[in-house]
């Protein structure tokens, strides 16, 4: 009978730290892997331009991955296996089903004996669902990965049988972002998303994959918002993203238990800023980083995420050897859907959608002071029903601020958002008395249009006179536009502001590891531009 041994369950730990990569063989002597050059846009370009418009040429990068660990992290015998799998998910321990959608998934990919029990309990989630796609993130424990390696098209295959790779999405995903490249060498002998396959085809036995190696911490933001905007452009499929990664590695007992479980407490509370943080200290490991803070950066950008540890277990479990263990988690996250997830892209709008957001924006001041009104404007081109956060200024004649109110975070279409942030200008800021109607015609309207925000981990990832901010710590927040950089171009005085007026903490409370940052960027305009 198949029984992978202690070394079979991750033969290598692999620590990424900014840029550097290092891989640790546990069989031999320590392999250092120093990172290649990157690759350029126009590689990335290449490969889909050969992909997609040279006949026959498809059939050269569709080309079939075998099943490269069969018989080493599990069975080999198809029947075995799938007896094996069954008998994992009837023995799982039925976790609380998601109450919204279920948008991802955080499974082991050590030898199945040892982390297979684990896995079930993530697995048996998608017993009764539908998926058309699944994309599977994890790394490469051998080879340095710059940005992103997907494999293709054609099939992967395991004793089970072939699962298809979903090739129109990668081929849109390579577009979305140049630095994500198909690149078969890098997935040959990787086990992180092979064995996650067998699973698959018994629970969810039609859909297809996405297979995606990433091990640079750094990338995971830039892959995340490429995976957000090749779902949404295909907007009638369901998909599930999975996360494969082990956790502490080849540590007593104890010390992985406590590490393991602030691990899954930073994941729980979609806190990147702390995982990393976390790895500096040596007090988390986990050889697919990469792929899980790709997973939280997602979650960070989707409305109603919440996440939800499903089961932890070690290989002293199966062992009894408590020297030196590995740790296993399966989490689960569910949100509204990817469908509703945002970038950080800042909107795009024609001079023409800004005079009418301006135009929507007066005449609902008007029409509220005045009359007490509030208008119908439903009727709004596309563009401007997109949910978008929105922030109106209003100024008087000498540039005196009358009110300020907007949004953080999307709420409601763009020109409703308009509508009642004007409303929420005029007669809701409690710093000032509401707008008189004598004052309306005089009024000038500014309009910032916010794109979705991003966490950074350290003041020094925000871009003076570029980036909003908002800060938070505790019950704490405070929020700049980009603009204010105009009134306050020195870091520390911005920071200092923003910590003191804005959010009620000390002076430099941006440099505390507590305090939560996240940026934006806006799009602003007012009819003064319009003018002449």
């Amino acid at each position: 009978m198949f029984r992978p041994t202690p070394n079979q369950t991750e033969d290598a730990e692999c620590k990424i730290s900014g840029s550097s990569f290092q891989c640790l063989s546990f069989a031999g002597s320590p392999d250092l892997a120093s990172p290649g050059p990157r690759k350029s846009s126009l590689i990335g370009y290449s490969v889909l331009f050969f992909l997609i418009i040279i006949p026959g040429l498809n059939e050269v990068w569709a080309q079939d991955r075998p099943a490269d660990v069969a018989g080493e992290f599990y069975d080999q015998n198809p029947t075995s296996l799938k007896q094996k799998i069954n008998g994992f998910l009837a023995a799982a321990k039925e976790p609380t089903k998601p109450t919204n959608s279920l948008v991802a998934l955080i499974v082991p990919h050590a030898g199945y004996d040892f982390s297979g029990p684990t896995a079930a309990v993530a697995y048996q989630l998608l017993q009764g669902e539908s998926f058309d796609t699944i994309i599977l993130i994890g790394p490469q424990h051998r080879k340095y990965v710059s940005g992103a390696a997907v494999w293709p098209a054609g099939q992967w295959h395991t004793p089970l049988g072939g699962v298809e790779v979903d090739k129109d999405f990668v081929q849109a995903l390579i577009v979305a972002e140049p630095r994500i490249v198909a690149n078969q060498e890098l997935h040959r002998g990787e086990h992180s998303l092979e064995v996650q396959l067998p699973f698959l085809q018994v629970v969810r036995p039609n859909a297809r994959i996405v297979p995606i190696l990433i091990t640079e911490h750094d990338f995971a933001q830039p892959l995340a918002a490429a995976l957000i905007k090749t779902m949404q452009a295909f907007p009638t499929k369901r998909f599930l993203v999975i996360a494969s990664s082990d956790m502490t590695h080849y540590r007593p007992e104890e010390l992985t238990r406590a590490h393991d479980q602030k691990t899954l407490a930073l994941i729980k509370d979609l806190d990147s800023c702390g995982l990393e943080r976390a790895f500096s200290a040596g007090e988390s490991e986990l050889c697919g980083a990469a792929a899980i803070l790709t997973v939280l950066a997602l979650l960070q950008a989707t409305p109603q995420a919440m996440v939800t540890p499903l089961a932890y277990a070690t290989s002293g479990d199966v062992s009894d050897d408590k020297t030196r263990v590995v740790g296993y988690g399966a989490t689960m996250a569910e949100a509204g859907g990817w469908q509703e997830a945002y970038t950080q892209e800042t909107l795009v709008l024609t001079l023409f959608q800004k005079r009418q957001l301006l135009l929507i924006a007066r005449e609902t001041l008007k029409a509220y002071i005045n009359e007490g009104k509030t208008l119908d404007f439903s009727m709004a081109e596309p563009v401007l029903q997109v949910p978008m956060a929105v922030f109106v200024t209003l100024t008087d004649t000498q540039g005196k601020l009358r009110g300020c109110i907007g949004d953080i975070f999307p709420q409601e279409p763009l020109y409703l958002a308009v509508q009642h942030m004007t409303i929420a200008a005029a007669v809701k800021d409690s710093r000032f008395t509401p707008v008189r109607p004598d004052e309306v015609d005089n009024l000038v309207i500014e309009i910032s249009i916010l794109s979705y925000p991003r966490r950074v981990c350290n003041a020094d990832a925000v871009r003076s006179g570029v980036d909003g901010v908002v800060l938070r710590r505790g019950n704490s927040q405070g929020v700049f536009l980009p603009d204010v950089w105009e009134m306050l171009p020195n870091r520390q005085d911005f920071f200092d502001e923003l910590c003191t007026q804005k959010a009620d903490l000390e002076r430099k409370c941006e440099q505390d590891p507590q305090t939560q940052m996240d940026t934006f960027t806006s799009l602003h305009f007012d009819g003064n531009e319009f003018n002449g």
